[in-house]
């Protein structure tokens, strides 16, 4: 480790490490969380593929995006193909 981190890992580790366990199970009250009843979870999976399905018919008549002729030097950082 270097000069530099060494600070910064003792502050970090002096941390309280919190339980995630009894966190999630605390926070969970069933019937009153959200996706915690049956009715509601199908109607988020409706309401998901309403928004989905509908998004494909739009787009189904459009054409493609074309590439713009101006170099974009995030989408050369972006593609591991040049690795």
């Amino acid at each position: 480790m270097s000069f530099l981190q060494q600070p910064v890992y003792s502050a970090l580790a002096a941390l309280p490490k919190p339980d995630m366990r009894s966190t999630l199970f605390e926070s969970y009250v069933p019937g009153v969380t959200p996706l915690s009843t049956v009715p509601s979870v199908f109607g988020t999976l409706a309401l998901y593929l309403a928004v989905i399905f509908t998004g494909q018919r739009i787009m189904k008549d459009r054409k493609p995006m074309s590439e713009s002729p101006r170099p974009r030097p995030w989408a050369l950082v972006a593609d591991d193909s040049r690795c």
